[in-house]
C-alpha cells in the first residue's frame, strides 16, 4: 500500500513539475493584467498611481495597453527576460523580470510593473 501511494505522489510530482515547465515556455506566468506601480526617474522612486497604466495579456499572444483609460491593442511575445509588446505601427515596448514584477524604460523613466 505504501509503494502504490508513494508511486501516485510521485505521478503528481512530476505532473505539476512539466506544467510549470510548460508555463514558463510559453510565457503563461505573464498572462493577466499588469499595473504600473512605480516610476523611476534619475534613481529616485515614486509612486505611480497618478499614471494610471496598465499592460493586459492574454493568452492567445495578444495585449492592451490601458493609458488614462483609453486602449491600444498590441501583440507579446515571450523574451529570454521577459516579454515585449508590440503594436500595429511596429513599435515595441521591452518589458524585463519575472514572477510578479516587470519593468520597462520610456522616455528616460523606469516604470515598475506588478501583477495584479
Amino acid at each position: 500500500m505504501k509503494k502504490k501511494m508513494f508511486l501516485v505522489l510521485m505521478i503528481c510530482l512530476a505532473a505539476f513539475g512539466l506544467a510549470a515547465c510548460a508555463d514558463s515556455t510559453t510565457g503563461g506566468q505573464f498572462v493577466g493584467t499588469w499595473v504600473a506601480a512605480t516610476i523611476e526617474v534619475n534613481g529616485k522612486e515614486e509612486s505611480a498611481k497618478d499614471l494610471d497604466f496598465k499592460v493586459v495579456l492574454k493568452e492567445n499572444k495578444t495585449a492592451n495597453i490601458v493609458i488614462d483609460g483609453q486602449s491600444t491593442a498590441a501583440d507579446w511575445q515571450l523574451t529570454g527576460k521577459g516579454f515585449n509588446l508590440i503594436n500595429s505601427g511596429g513599435y515595441k515596448m521591452v518589458f524585463i523580470g519575472y514572477a510578479d514584477q516587470v519593468k520597462t524604460e520610456l522616455n528616460g523613466k523606469t516604470i515598475h510593473f506588478v501583477k495584479e
